[in-house]
């Protein structure tokens, strides 16, 4: 898991140090700009092979931070929490990851385009029937990892309205199912709105 966070720092941080070097060679009228703020919204979540299974409703909030070098381009990361899971058997599984996507921007006018991917780190997963919850923490892998791929529009200078499709390349499943070759993988479509500061 440090590997994999390693690796989105270092391509973060990578991108942003190789155009600081590359930019010195090129004049342009654009100055670079550099964006934060906090977003938040809803997720519509399912895990996939999964029989008899519907989307779970949860949430997620957290902070951003972008570069835009170019007025078309640019690259950013975020630090979530993200509740996501699936309902399967009237049994709602929840399962609480923080999450570090890290993506390239393609500005249009006020619509922004992303692309890129997302390391995950599980630190609790219950199941609840009712009022009554169950721990699954351990039936689960701790870490995930996948694709990401959205859209965002910008109505006012500060705010901005999203979605995001994660889909999960790591097979989550440690005993989960009974069958314990199973493949299960997260799907997550997330709602967000935010503020730039």
């Amino acid at each position: 898991m440090k590997a994999l966070f390693t690796f989105f720092f270092l391509a973060f941080f990578g991108l942003q140090n190789t155009y600081a070097q590359t930019s010195k060679a090129i004049k342009e009228d654009w100055v670079p700009v550099q964006k934060a703020g906090v977003k938040g919204g809803v997720n519509v979540a399912s895990i996939s092979n999964l029989a008899n299974s519907s989307a779970f409703m949860g949430v997620h909030g957290g902070f951003f931070g972008e570069v835009q070098p170019r007025e078309s381009f640019g690259y950013g990361g975020e630090v979530m929490y993200s509740k996501q899971g699936v309902t399967a058997s009237n049994i709602d599984f929840g399962l609480s990851y923080l999450s570090v996507p890290v993506f390239i921007n393609l500005y249009h006018g006020k619509v922004t385009f992303q692309g890129g991917g997302y390391g995950a780190l599980l630190f609790m997963a219950t199941a609840k029937i009712g009022q009554e919850k169950k721990d699954l923490t351990d039936n689960f892998q701790t870490t995930d990892y996948g694709l990401l791929v959205g859209l965002r529009f910008r109505p006012l200078d500060k705010t901005f309205i999203g979605a995001r499709f994660n889909l999960g390349l790591q097979n989550i499943n440690n005993n989960f199912t009974e069958r314990q070759n199973a493949i299960l993988r997260n799907r997550n479509l997330q709602i967000s709105a935010g503020y730039q500061f």
